[in-house]
């Protein structure tokens, strides 16, 4: 029977049976098997049984199902050891085994006179076990019984010798136990208390041969990979095309399927692989647009040049303008053009070995907007698409996720909260980010919506904490130095009736209510707001504010016009040369996807962002949190293995600092990058630049 056994240090070994062929794991209650954690999808994972072998599919899930810490997009299959992780619960999948003491229980039921009814009161189970062991307890005492009654009054005469020589012959062993002669064993497990033991009995010899010593089986044999990893234990079958499938020995035995391409000794001989054999298995295995994109990929490892540029034209066939395949066959569509690679190696954005990675400036001007609008820097993923694309196709794109809007709102959040817990509560606030994108919530009635939350009235409990806080927030620190204002404004949190903006209240809510309704707190907002698209430097004129206020009181929908006009505008374009510093949220979401190739968790968010607040004078202690997170075992270096030195460190150029190493650089850190550990160490420096702390 298979299990699941949590890893996580609240929920430590606990075990999860996986009852039945198929099993839904999921946080709903309609998952067959459920997990009540925030990271975990309403239908997550389906574990499903073939046989001896179980395999693992993703059902979309938000947060990722996870093999060893490789995200899977396909069913996968699972061996006895792999950790599976479900979001953040990590699991360790096991196929029980019966304990010996189970199966020895079992067999004595078995053996026992009468059975135990399966079915009724006492129908089954540890029930069943009791009843059972007491009818062989009984029945052993009765028999004791009876053989004492019967027992005759005279002593018994001494055997003959050849009577102890018979009885000698069959030595009881440890569970037979010598019964006096002229008795009945029924259950007796010595003799009677007052029976005489029996006497010495004489040594007799057999001609009986000792049993031959048990062979210690065949010696394990050792398989050795092209990356020198190496694995002791059996081959268990040698007929897959595609895999060997090898099972190792020790304590966490399990089967490996490791792909032929990979192998490269077995007991010290050579072994040949044919790539082309492996290539052709694999095609008949791939059914669908994304396994052939990955034997495309595979191809590009094995380099099978010719059979990757077949599969590419076969995923074509299906999706015409599929951007990777084009690009294996020489087509990339640049800035929202389809060219030819001939046309583009003279722009700088193709490298040698033909990938499309994007001028400088292009790359400058991609990984601006991304920290713009969501505040994290672009993964490569991202980033091919954004090349592909018009520059206003992309600002469209991601002003309408709710990617945008909750970055939007995680800033407001910290700016009411501060940094830590303004960033864990996001999660709380993930219905209003897709309201405000959709369109059904004004972001006016989002500020409501937080100033009359309880974790800003348990944060500034009392009145003059609340109300400077909101008008801070609402209407910009110049409505603190308006010492009217601010005292009215206590005055009217407190319970007062007194008038704010010439308008009475005597609660928070009717504070709230007048400020939000101002002109101050529309002008503010557009200052705010724009400060962060066009640059601290850029000054918006009163009448650009006053008529920016004036839309955005209208409706709810100029909010995301007004900032499509200024990542789109002559001021914005103007800006794209001067340096800026990111903000702690910019800062610590970027570091993140860099550094992991993921998005932060909540709780990492709140606590790094706190960090980064902190450490924001000088900068020498930011990139400080940065030497610190390039320290992680979990840190992601990007495929160095199949990548040449000097090639990857100019991706991670790109990837990090948007530009590629100068000549001098490009040397310097492709030797640091062939030694041990220099790929860590590259990151590392890297992530740790002041040039990393700007955009």
């Amino acid at each position: 029977m298979a299990q699941l056994r949590i890893k996580n240090e609240i929920l430590e070994d606990q075990v999860l049976p996986l009852d039945g062929d198929a099993v839904v794991i999921g946080r709903g209650q309609d998952a067959q098997l459920v997990l009540q954690d925030k990271s975990i999808s309403r239908f997550h994972a389906r574990l499903e049984q073939d046989g001896a072998s179980w395999q693992v599919t993703d059902l979309g899930s938000s947060n990722g199902t996870f093999i060893n810490d490789v995200r899977i997009t396909s069913p996968a299959a699972l061996e006895e050891g792999d950790e599976l992780r479900l979001g953040s619960v990590r699991t360790q999948f096991e196929v029980a085994a019966p304990r010996q003491s189970d199966s020895k229980a079992a067999d004595a039921v078995a053996a026992a006179p009468t059975a135990a009814p399966r079915s009724g009161r006492f129908g089954g189970g540890g029930q069943g076990l009791v009843i059972a062991g007491l009818a062989v307890i009984v029945l052993a005492l009765c028999g004791t019984a009876i053989s004492i009654l019967l027992k005759p009054e005279t002593p018994t005469p001494n055997p003959s010798p050849s009577t102890n020589a018979q009885a000698s012959s069959q030595v009881p062993g440890p569970e037979q136990p010598p019964v006096p002669h002229g008795t009945t064993a029924v259950g007796v497990t010595g003799p009677p208390p007052d029976v005489a033991p029996p006497s010495p009995q004489p040594e007799v010899h057999t001609d009986k041969k000792p049993e031959p010593e048990p062979s210690p089986g065949p010696a394990p044999q050792v398989l050795v990979l092209k990356d020198g990893a190496k694995h002791s234990g059996f081959v268990v079958d040698d007929k897959d095309p595609v895999f060997l499938h090898f099972r190792t020995k020790g304590r966490g035995r399990r089967v490996l399927k490791i792909g032929r391409e990979r192998l490269a000794t077995l007991d010290g001989e050579s072994i040949n692989v044919n790539l082309k054999d492996v290539f052709e298995a694999r095609l008949a295995q791939a059914g669908s647009p994304t396994e052939l994109l990955d034997l495309a990929r595979w191809c590009d490892g094995v380099s099978l040049a010719d059979q990757r540029k077949r599969v590419a034209q076969m995923v074509l066939e299906s999706e015409r303008d599929h951007v990777e395949a084009n690009a294996i066959l020489g087509r990339y569509k640049y800035r929202g053009e389809w060219a030819d690679r001939s046309k583009l190696e003279g722009t700088g954005c193709i490298t040698s070995d033909g990938r499309l990675v994007g001028t400088p400036k292009d790359i400058q001007e991609i990984r601006r907007l991304y920290l713009i609008t969501v505040g994290r820097t672009p993964n490569r993923s991202e980033m091919l698409q954004a090349l592909s694309e018009k520059r206003e196709t992309t600002t469209d794109r991601l002003l309408n996720t709710a990617d945008h809007w909750a970055a939007w709102l995680a800033e407001l959040l910290v700016r009411f909260l501060g940094p830590e817990s303004g960033a864990v509560l996001l999660e709380k606030y993930g219905d209003t980010a897709e309201e405000v994108a959709d369109g059904s919530m004004s972001f006016k009635d989002v500020f409501v919506e937080i100033a009359t939350s309880d974790a800003v009235r348990v944060k500034y409990a009392s009145a003059e904490a609340f109300a400077r806080r909101t008008l801070l927030v609402f209407i910009g620190e110049q409505a603190l130095l308006d010492e009217d204002l601010l005292r009215n404004a206590i005055r009217m949190v407190g319970g007062e009736r007194v008038p704010v903006f010439g308008e009475r209240g005597t609660s928070r809510e009717d504070f709230i209510e007048i400020i939000s309704q101002q002109a101050a707190f529309f002008r503010w907002q557009i200052r705010y707001e724009s400060a962060r698209y066009l640059g601290h430097d850029f000054k918006l004129t009163a009448r650009q504010l006053t008529r920016g206020a004036m839309r955005l009181a209208m409706s709810p929908e100029n909010f995301k016009t007004m900032r499509r006009g200024w990542l789109l505008g002559a001021d914005y374009k103007s800006q794209m040369e001067a340096p800026r510093t990111k903000d702690s949220g910019q800062l610590v979401r970027g570091l993140i996807v860099d550094a992991f190739n993921r998005q932060p968790t909540a709780v990492e968010e709140g606590r790094l962002r706190r960090i980064a607040a902190d450490l924001s004078v000088p900068n020498g202690m930011r990139s400080l949190l940065a030497a610190l997170v390039a320290r992680a075992s979990d840190l992601y270096l990007d495929a160095p293995a199949s990548k040449k030195p000097a090639q990857w460190v100019a991706d991670q150029f790109r990837r990090l600092l948007g530009r590629g190493p100068t000549p001098a650089e490009a040397k310097t850190f492709a030797e640091v990058a062939a030694g041990p550990g220099g790929h860590r160490a590259v990151l590392a420096a890297l992530l740790q630049s002041p040039e990393y702390l700007v955009y």
